[in-house]
């Protein structure tokens, strides 16, 4: 088996590292893995997948609010 590294940016990076016998293989992995994936998965670096490792994770979670701000007249 070989292994193919991702670089994958959502809500951050993270790396993860693929083991499948042919990169068409890993890419469908992959696919698959971030269909499933979820941003707690992601920062606690687990993953579901056994052929599927997660090496490195920045997941920064941005809150949003609304600045409301009055013109003068």
């Amino acid at each position: 088996m070989n292994k193919y590294e991702f670089n994958v940016s959502l809500f951050g990076n993270m790396t993860l590292e693929v083991v499948a016998p042919n990169h068409e293989e890993a890419e469908r992995i992959l696919k698959d893995t971030m269909e499933s994936i979820n941003i707690k998965d992601i920062r606690d670096k687990k993953t579901s997948k056994e052929n599927v490792n997660i090496k490195k994770s920045e997941i920064q979670l941005k809150s949003t609010y609304v600045k409301s701000r009055e013109r003068g007249r």
